[in-house]
């Protein structure tokens, strides 16, 4: 059995997005010949929510290894909090330590921390092991440029500065690629043309219904709606963006015109807006609030800013009366809740880009309920066709149908696991040409 080191500085208990692509991929690799090894970061030196029922998904007999990190207190003061930095020497020493005394046929970054991927060419370089990199975002985001000064992200040169340079540095050595998204992997092979013809693929987030069942198990409750047949609920799951603004700002507009238009009193809930909530109280309004306030529909949305657990977000989509997709202003978006939340049977409106690549599935799963907004679509159209799909759905008359079976299955993390596996396959067997 060939074996794959996986270095993931996030991994359960932590409760980061990230953390799904190796989760769901773990108990899959061994029945398709791979034996995982797993590097990753001690919790307690991880910033963010923790969810210790993320471990009951991890394999007992995984070998997780687990190394420290320097404080976040002491690495601010030089403007580094990131966890990437702060264990960047602790990582490569502990992989070293292991090289040095172990065989590892290959080297897999399922993360979006990545800092920890510019390890890669020093692995490779040292020890002859080869690393595949998976862009579930892309490492160099050009998308800030496009804005006024006074709308980027604080830092945002320094960020982008780093990002760029270990990007360059990094990605031409990869023997091999995985992306959410075709539009990613595209992007960096026109960046790095040394790495065009090397395996790559397109490898959107699956969905594990043993998930469903360590819900049930452990009767994980909803905090924060409680079901009501008198309110219909739009709900949403995950960050919102300033990228996202265009189509909350869509979705906003609609839904006060359906409200006043529907025989059932609407709502929308958004929870786990932010990766870290801001704890000043005097903070500006967050983007779901001022959007809601400048529609006039504040007493219509509710937004809880924290991340819930994996497996409460797995509820409350079982509890909600519809799901929202919302969008961004790149085709690429790809989000890691639409395998789960077609799997829930449950109602889904979306508000896309006109291009996004997700639409595809969408259709090819019955759900029809959407609308596009893009350079050809005027807003005014857009508003009014989303009220109507709203006022259909909260009706009753949206499409709630599971999808197929054999759709189902290719978007189960054990096809994903195999599909991965394969690619792994092909970096051993063409390794020496690279």
């Amino acid at each position: 059995m060939r074996r794959v080191l996986c270095i993931s500085p996030h991994f359960p208990p932590v409760n980061l997005p990230d953390v799904h692509r190796l989760r769901q991929t773990l108990p899959h690799l061994s029945d398709f010949g791979w034996e995982p090894v797993v590097f990753t970061v001690d919790s307690a030196d991880v910033e963010g929510p923790k969810d210790p029922l993320l471990l009951q998904s991890v394999p007992d007999d995984v070998k997780v290894h687990r190394v420290s990190a320097f404080s976040s207190r002491l690495t601010r003061k030089v403007g580094l909090g990131n966890v990437g930095f702060r264990s960047l020497l602790q990582l490569r020493a502990a992989v070293d330590a292991y090289l040095a005394m172990h065989r590892a046929d290959l080297i897999y970054f399922p993360t979006t921390v990545f800092t920890s991927m510019s390890l890669g060419p020093h692995w490779r370089t040292k020890f002859g092991v080869p690393f595949v990199v998976d862009l579930q975002d892309p490492w160099r985001n050009d998308y800030h440029l496009t804005l006024p000064r006074d709308q980027r992200p604080k830092k945002f040169w320094f960020d982008y500065w780093q990002k760029k340079t270990l990007e360059a540095r990094t990605l031409p050595h990869a023997s091999g690629l995985t992306a959410v998204s075709q539009h990613y992997i595209d992007e960096v092979m026109a960046r790095y043309p040394t790495i065009v013809g090397r395996p790559a693929m397109e490898l959107t987030f699956g969905f594990d219904p043993a998930d469903h069942d360590i819900v049930e198990r452990n009767a994980v409750a909803n905090s924060v709606f409680a079901p009501d047949p008198e309110t219909f609920r739009f709900v949403f799951t995950g960050v919102t963006p300033a990228s996202m603004e265009t189509s909350i700002r869509l979705f906003m507009q609609a839904l006060g015109r359906a409200s006043a238009r529907s025989a059932k009193t609407l709502k929308a809930h958004f929870v786990g807006t932010y990766y870290h909530p801001p704890a000043d109280p005097s903070a500006p309004p967050s983007l779901v609030r001022r959007l809601a306030q400048d529609n006039g529909i504040d007493g219509l949305v509710a937004e809880e800013k924290a991340r819930k657990s994996h497996f409460e977000v797995l509820r409350i989509i079982k509890d909600a009366d519809a799901l929202l997709i919302l969008g961004v202003q790149e085709e690429s978006y790809s989000p890691s809740k639409l395998a789960p939340y077609l799997y829930g049977g449950r109602p889904i409106v979306s508000v896309l880009h006109e291009g996004a690549n997700i639409i595809e599935p969408l259709e090819a799963a019955g759900r029809s309920d959407y609308v596009t907004f893009g350079h050809g679509a005027e807003d005014e159209a857009v508003v009014e066709a989303l009220a109507a799909v709203l006022i259909r759905v909260a009706a009753g008359k949206g499409s709630t149908a599971k999808p197929p079976g054999e759709f189902l299955a290719v978007h189960s993390s054990r096809e994903k696991t195999r599909r991965l596996c394969a690619l792994f396959d092909q970096v051993i067997d063409v390794e020496p040409l690279c």
